[in-house]
């Protein structure tokens, strides 16, 4: 007896997909999509965010380190003044007349001399406090310095201390 192979009939492969199938894979692709967008945006918020700090910080450094330089050419003693309730002033005599800094309304200024322009040198300050350090034998300052956080929520709080000793050994 011979043995046959028949070929059981299979039906033939199917090329495509259904129009179901389409709409799933349409729904988890802008599922997909849609996250990942999500995702970037957030961290362009982020990096904004960021950057405006980082600006916010070297500002106040730069700041700082004029404060100091403008202290230590200091040729008398240096006087505060508190003319009104949300004003600060700070007089600094140098060789050729005086320098001013004013804090008001949350912007510091500097004027070098009476004729020159008052320049903004910081912004966006929440406190902000120059005063006489005392020391023995020099005349020394401290400004300790607050910057407004850029979010509610946020949880870096960026303070700075600066201290610069006078150029005069006068006690203010």
């Amino acid at each position: 007896m011979k043995l046959r192979w028949t070929s059981i009939s299979r039906p033939a492969p199917r090329h495509g997909f259904s129009l179901l199938e389409c709409l799933v894979y349409l729904g988890a692709v802008s599922v997909v999509l849609g996250v990942g967008m999500m995702v970037l945006f957030k961290s362009w918020d982020a990096h904004r965010d960021l950057r405006r700090n980082a600006d916010d910080i070297v500002q106040a450094l730069h700041a700082g380190e004029r404060w100091r330089a403008d202290v230590r050419t200091a040729t008398g003693p240096i006087r505060e003044e508190h003319p009104a309730d949300q004003v600060t002033l700070l007089h600094i005599p140098v060789k050729h007349g005086e320098i001013l800094y004013d804090l008001q309304e949350g912007e510091l200024h500097r004027q070098a001399g009476r004729a020159a322009p008052r320049v903004r040198v910081l912004a966006r300050i929440k406190n902000s406090l120059m005063r006489a350090d005392p020391r023995p034998g020099i005349s020394a300052w401290r400004w300790e310095l607050e910057l407004q956080p850029g979010k509610a929520k946020t949880k870096m709080r960026p303070r700075f201390t600066f201290e610069a000793s006078a150029g005069t050994t006068n006690q203010p």
